[in-house]
């Protein structure tokens, strides 16, 4: 079988995070995020960055992290913002082109 890494929508009682698993134990590889407002994320065409979307009150904006590394050891790059009060709908995703 193949081994993947997922990106994935981390709840807690705090919120919702975006992290990467491996996709065999379950396990936490990184927290990209910290902020309990983000969620939805998607690996980019070239796997080697994830968007993802974030809360700003009532307003979600589309956010992206590259990656350094190689799967499983993943490092957080830098992260940019792609939208600004977008209003884009929480319940859509980034882009066909990505995969979660």
């Amino acid at each position: 079988a193949e081994h993947a890494d997922l990106a994935a929508t981390k709840t807690d009682s705090f919120g919702t995070d975006v992290v990467i698993l491996d996709s065999i134990t379950g396990n936490e590889l990184l927290r990209l995020t910290n902020d309990h407002q983000s969620f939805s994320p998607v690996w980019s065409p070239a796997g080697d960055a994830i968007a993802f979307l974030r809360l700003d009150g009532a307003i979600a904006d589309l956010f992206m992290v590259k990656l350094n590394g190689t799967p499983g050891n993943w490092t957080k790059g830098d992260e940019t913002q792609l939208t600004e009060v977008s209003g884009l709908d929480a319940a859509s995703r980034p882009g066909s082109n990505w995969r979660t």
